[in-house]
C-alpha cells in the first residue's frame, strides 16, 4: 500500500518539476525580415519596450511584429545623416535617441516625429569636433566626448526639449585636460568629469567646474588621470593611476587615499554585495574591498593572461562579467562563493 502511495507523489514531482522549468525560444531575424543591414553595433529597447538596433545601413525599429528603418536616403523623412552606419546609440529620460556616427557626429533621433538633428548643429561652436563617445546621464544633460578637444554638455529645455550646448575644452580655456574618460553623476545632481589631467565637477546649477589633482607645465605634465566613479552612500570612489583610489567625503568635502598593492590604472568600481566593492585594474586582476573593515583581497592577474581589461558588468545575481578582447574566453567572478572562471568558447576565426 505505501508503494502505490510513494509512486503517484513521485510522478507528481518530476511533472511539476519540468513544467516549472522556463522555456527558451530563439527566433533568428535577417535581411529577410526587414532589417536594413546584417551587422548590428547597438542594441536598446526604449521605455515603451521597442526595441532597437544600430547598424551600418542606418537604425532599426523592431515593435514585435516588424522592422522600420531609418536613415539618410529617405529623403521623405527630411532626414539629415551625414553617415548611414550608427556605431553606438542611447536613449535619454525625455525618450529621444542619441546616435554617433561612423564619421565622427552626433544626432538626436525623435521616434515621434521620425526626424534626426545634429548636436551640435553646423551653425554652432564646437560642430567641428570630432565625437568619440556619448555619455546621457541620469538628470538629463548629454557629453558628447572627443578624444583630444574635451567634451560637449548639452542640456535639454523641458518644456520644449530644445538642446542647448556648451563645448569644454582646452582652447576656450573652460576645460584643463585634452581627454575627458568618463562623466558620472552624483545623486546631489553634481556633474564629475574624469579626465586625463584631474577631476573636475560641475555643481548642481552652475556652469564653471572646479578642478582637483590636475597640473599642467612647459614640459607638458599632467595630474592625475581619472577612469571610473562609483557612490556609496556618503562617499564618492574614483579610480585613478597606480593602483589609486580616491574616495570624496561628501559631508566634510575632503579627498582621501586608498593605495591598492598595483601599479596598473583602475578602471573599473562596481558594488558586488552589501559592504563590498571590487575594484578592477586594467591589467593586474582586480581587488575585493570591504567597506567596515577597509581590507582588500588580491585576485592577480595570472589568469586573465597580458590581454587588459576593459570593462565589467555586475548581474543581478552579483556575478562579475569581465571584458576582454580575446576570443572564445571568458571570465566572471562569484563574490559569494569566490570563486573565478574561464570559460572556453568555439569561435570561428575572424578578422
Amino acid at each position: 500500500m505505501i508503494k502505490k502511495i510513494i509512486f503517484p507523489i513521485v510522478l507528481l514531482l518530476c511533472v511539476t518539476n519540468l513544467y516549472a522549468q522556463s522555456n527558451c525560444f530563439f527566433t533568428h531575424y535577417s535581411l529577410e525580415d526587414g532589417l536594413s543591414q546584417s551587422t548590428i553595433m547597438s542594441i536598446l529597447q526604449d521605455r515603451k519596450g521597442n526595441m532597437w538596433f544600430s547598424t551600418w545601413d542606418g537604425i532599426n525599429k523592431f515593435d514585435g511584429y516588424s522592422f522600420k528603418a531609418y536613415k539618410a536616403a529617405q529623403q521623405e523623412s527630411a532626414v539629415s545623416l551625414s553617415h548611414n552606419r550608427i556605431d553606438h546609440m542611447y536613449e535619454d529620460k525625455y525618450g529621444y535617441l542619441w546616435l554617433q556616427t561612423y564619421d565622427a557626429h552626433a544626432y538626436r533621433f525623435d521616434p515621434r516625429s521620425e526626424r534626426f538633428q545634429r548636436i551640435p548643429s553646423t551653425q554652432e561652436i564646437g560642430s567641428l569636433a570630432a565625437i568619440s563617445g556619448i555619455k546621457v546621464l541620469p538628470g538629463g544633460s548629454v557629453w558628447l566626448l572627443t578624444e583630444t578637444e574635451g567634451g560637449i554638455r548639452v542640456t535639454i529645455s523641458p518644456q520644449n526639449h530644445a538642446p542647448n550646448t556648451e563645448w569644454y575644452s582646452m582652447s576656450l580655456g573652460t576645460l584643463q585636460a585634452a581627454h575627458i574618460y568618463d562623466i558620472y553623476e552624483d545623486k546631489a545632481g553634481n556633474e564629475w568629469i574624469l579626465s586625463d589631467n584631474g577631476l573636475g565637477v560641475l555643481m548642481s546649477g552652475s556652469k564653471s567646474p572646479a578642478f582637483y589633482f590636475s597640473e599642467m607645465t612647459d614640459k607638458g605634465k599632467k595630474g592625475q588621470a581619472f577612469y571610473t566613479c562609483w557612490e556609496q552612500d556618503d562617499k564618492l570612489f574614483f579610480g585613478s593611476d597606480n593602483g589609486r583610489i580616491w574616495y570624496y567625503q561628501k559631508k566634510d568635502g575632503d579627498f582621501r587615499l586608498l593605495t591598492l598593492s598595483s601599479e596598473s590604472p583602475v578602471i573599473s568600481i562596481k558594488s558586488v554585495r552589501q559592504n563590498e566593492l571590487i575594484f578592477v585594474t586594467k591589467k593586474d586582476g582586480f581587488f575585493v574591498y570591504d567597506l567596515q573593515t577597509e581590507e582588500t583581497k588580491h585576485y592577480s592577474a595570472t589568469i586573465f593572461g597580458a590581454d587588459p581589461i576593459h570593462s565589467v558588468y555586475v548581474d543581478k545575481y552579483s556575478e562579475v562579467w569581465f571584458e576582454q578582447h580575446t576570443p572564445g574566453k571568458i571570465f566572471h567572478f562569484n563574490p559569494h562563493t569566490r570563486v573565478l572562471k574561464r570559460e572556453t568558447l568555439k569561435v570561428e576565426p575572424t578578422s
